[in-house]
């Protein structure tokens, strides 16, 4: 007698490959309307001239500001001990 399996069973499986081919069509259906409704705009890059010299920046006449050196955090390492075999 050959045993039935719910894995075997190909009404359960249908379904869910039918739910997987539609959601992927949507999906992909999705992307190429919204591909083809938003336009295309001519993008304008020219700048000009920028100003690209450190010295021409309104913050570069000040001093910059105090650093005080960080204290070690680390205790200092014990002396090596040579072992010679």
């Amino acid at each position: 007698m050959a045993q039935e399996y719910e894995e075997l069973n190909l009404l359960h499986t249908v379904p869910g490959w039918i739910l997987l081919i539609v959601g992927s069509i949507l999906l992909v259906g999705m992307g190429l309307l919204a591909h083809f409704i938003v336009p295309d705009r001519p993008r304008h890059w020219d700048f000009g001239q920028l100003p690209d010299i450190p010295g021409e920046h309104p913050l570069s006449t000040r001093e910059p500001p105090r650093q005080y050196p960080v204290p070690s955090q680390l205790l200092p390492l014990p002396p090596i001990e040579r072992q010679f075999r």
